[in-house]
């Protein structure tokens, strides 16, 4: 297989992750925070919150998925630090705002459980993808701008 077409799939390797683990903490854990099962609770759930609910996870897949896209089509030979950065930026971009999704769960859950909007349990799998995607992207982001800084400039 050439190096551009693993270099391809190992991207999409690295959005699938995050976005399938937090898929199933947010709309399959975190919904059964409101004591019901996860029928229930959907059923249970305003339609102002399943609306958002939904809103929220296409606005969050489509917006990993444009990153992925982005960097997946850059042509040309990627560099070993470049490579490394682009995986970062494709876990932490959805790891990251991953915190939306959950919001919006949160929100859902505690008008169906009275809970004030602060008090709302949080799966501690949303919690570590949330945390460890903003350390991906701050890695990525240095990693980025060392890789622009090393570039030498080209003369007119």
């Amino acid at each position: 297989m050439p190096r551009h077409a693993v270099r391809k799939w190992a991207l999409l390797g690295t959005v699938l992750l995050p976005w399938a683990l937090g898929s199933f903490a947010v709309y399959v854990t975190s919904a059964q925070y409101s004591g019901l099962g996860i029928f229930e609770s959907y059923r249970a759930f305003e339609a102002g919150s399943n609306l958002g609910n939904a809103l929220w996870f296409l606005l969050w897949t489509g917006i990993s998925a444009a990153v992925c896209w982005f960097l997946v089509r850059k042509p040309g030979p990627v560099g070993a630090i470049q490579s490394a950065s682009h995986a970062l930026y494709c876990y932490g971009t959805p790891s990251a705002l991953l915190v939306f999704p959950d919001a919006a769960m949160g929100f859902a859950v505690s008008h169906v459980r009275a809970f004030t909007d602060d008090t709302v349990l949080h799966s501690p799998v949303v919690e570590f993808l949330i945390v460890s995607g903003m350390g991906a992207l701050a890695c990525a982001f240095v990693m980025s701008l060392g890789v622009k800084i090393k570039k030498p400039r080209r003369e007119a």
